[in-house]
């Protein structure tokens, strides 16, 4: 500071002897202000940011109404000069980061001039990037719904949405909406098509024109006449009340069993149980609804009208339930693998012991069949037909190795069995007699494993679900492949709304845990 003021004093000492002896024709400069805190501070500017610039010759000082007779010439590389009066300019710095430079010619009366540049930086005051949260489709109709995190410093301006119809932000995006408000942090995009793939973006403005792009997120939208409704939980089962406008969903998660208004589309009550719901079954006269946990030795009785809950506590644990107009069968572990229960009277009515040849079995699914018979899947073991009239022995072996569904079912007064196996790629269906002798009639193929299927026999319409995303229609009158839809998420679990033609899913996008309730409308 000391060394800067003897040099200015030098200078002076110069100037006052040159005019002193009359040699006053050279503009010196004494001093270039720039009032601007900031720059005197960090040494840069800050883009889109006005700046008073005023530049002193040493003649001013000394010379009073010297610069009545020069003349300032004003430029630079960028920015814009708002005003000029004389040595003083107003300066809007420029909005692209970069070095610039603002030069001034000072002419005097006897055309000297002295040139003066000043060189200087420009940095951008970005807004912080918001989050892009979600983007999600549960129909076509509802739209696509954004949300982020909302902005929080003071100079905010707009949120603008950028929209590309790809799987990432590719140089053909729209803006799509601006929203002014910094605390509306949601929207949604109605102006969609199914089946497409969008991805999305938001971008911040600040009030100095400054912008920062949040990260993005792809969504795939579902067709038309589907819609999705967002549990997000570990659902197990679903059953559809031909009785009601209901649905029955068992939330393993929750321990709930979940209600599903089927008009409304809308969960509208939870049920909590002591135990982990698997398989859902509905009494034949569909006012009770059965469930029980293999790890538990508890069948649950939710009466379907007053929603009282009755728990059958026994011994041994659950392995399969069949559920008959009068009584439920339920096999479970140990020597006496098969309980007879009184659904009115709330009670054991016998207990037997299911064997084969003398042979205790190991059973895997129990199935009613019939309403006079039960079949009976062995583990690792073979298909049995007992009769309810005598549970001694069986009457019958199908000659099938391991049944993971079956649909009975009835067409032209003959009976049909289609079968889900452990094969990879087929239903198979087979005829059957009185006598349950078997016929081969067909293989209905599909190109992934059948999960699940459910048949309307109003329309003689078999759905299955694979693990390929995809739900196979086939024709039972000629056993034809009509239909096959495509979805995004997997799909675990099928049920039918016959009356109203509506398919209920239970799906997931990826993981297991995290299914939701998939709604398709067909024909």
């Amino acid at each position: 500071m000391e060394l800067l003021s003897k040099n200015k004093l030098i200078i002076l000492l110069v100037i006052i002897i040159l005019i002193l002896t009359g040699c006053n024709d050279s503009l010196v400069i004494d001093d270039f202000v720039i009032e601007s805190e900031f720059y005197n501070k960090a040494g840069y500017f800050i883009g889109n940011t006005k700046v008073e610039f005023t530049i002193k010759l040493v003649q001013e000082v000394l010379i009073e109404g010297f610069n009545q007779g020069l003349d300032y010439k004003w430029s630079s590389n960028g920015g814009e000069i708002l005003s000029q009066k004389q040595n003083k300019i107003i300066y809007l710095t420029p909005q692209i980061p970069g070095d610039y430079y603002i030069s001034v010619i000072i002419t005097d009366r006897k055309d000297q001039e002295i040139n003066y540049k000043f060189p200087f930086a420009v940095r951008g005051s970005y807004p912080e990037k918001v989050t892009l949260k979600e983007v999600e489709n549960r129909s076509i109709e509802s739209g696509n719904l954004i949300r982020w995190s909302s902005y929080m410093k003071d100079d905010f301006y707009v949120y603008k949405i950028l929209r590309s119809n790809n799987l990432y932000i590719d140089n053909n995006l729209e803006v799509i909406a601006e929203i002014g408000d910094p605390k509306l942090t949601s929207y949604i995009d109605y102006e969609i098509e199914g089946n497409q793939y969008y991805t999305y973006q938001i971008m911040v403005i600040n009030k100095l024109g400054y912008f920062s792009l949040s990260n993005e997120k792809m969504i795939e939208t579902w067709s038309k006449g589907i819609k999705e409704i967002a549990i997000e939980d570990n659902l197990i089962d679903i059953v559809k009340d031909p009785k009601r406008t209901r649905c029955y969903i068992s939330n393993k998660g929750q321990k709930q069993l979940l209600v599903l208004d089927s008009k409304r589309e809308k969960i509208i009550k939870r049920i909590q149980l002591d135990i982990i719901p698997k398989k859902l079954i509905l009494s034949k006269d569909n006012n009770f609804i059965f469930t029980f946990s293999p790890d538990s030795k508890q069948l649950i009785q939710i009466d379907l009208i007053t929603w009282k809950i009755h728990k059958y506590n026994f011994d041994e644990k659950i392995i399969d339930v069949a559920i008959g107009n009068k009584y439920a069968y339920l096999n479970v572990k140990g020597e006496y693998n098969l309980l007879k229960l009184d659904i009115k009277e709330k009670k054991i009515d016998d207990r037997f012991k299911l064997s084969n040849k003398g042979r205790l079995l190991s059973v895997e699914r129990v199935i009613f069949i019939r309403d006079k018979y039960l079949l009976i899947d062995e583990v690792f073991g073979d298909v049995l037909i007992y009769s309810l009239d005598d549970l001694s022995q069986p009457i019958s072996n199908l000659g099938i190795l391991s049944i993971k569904k079956l649909i009975l079912s009835s067409l032209e007064e003959k009976d049909l069995l289609y079968i889900i196996t452990e094969y990879p790629d087929y239903v198979k269906v087979v005829g059957i007699d009185k006598d349950f002798n078997l016929n081969f009639i067909e293989n209905l193929t599909t190109d992934s494993y059948p999960r699940d299927f459910a048949f309307d026999n109003q329309n003689n319409l078999l759905f299955v679900v694979g693990d390929d995303k995809s739900i196979y229609t086939f024709s039972i009158k000629d056993n034809t492949l009509v239909d096959r839809v495509s979805l995004k998420n997997y799909i675990y679990q099928i049920d039918l709304d016959i009356d109203n033609k509506k398919i209920y899913l239970l799906t997931s996008s990826s993981k297991l845990t995290k299914n939701n309730i998939v709604i398709i409308n067909y024909e």
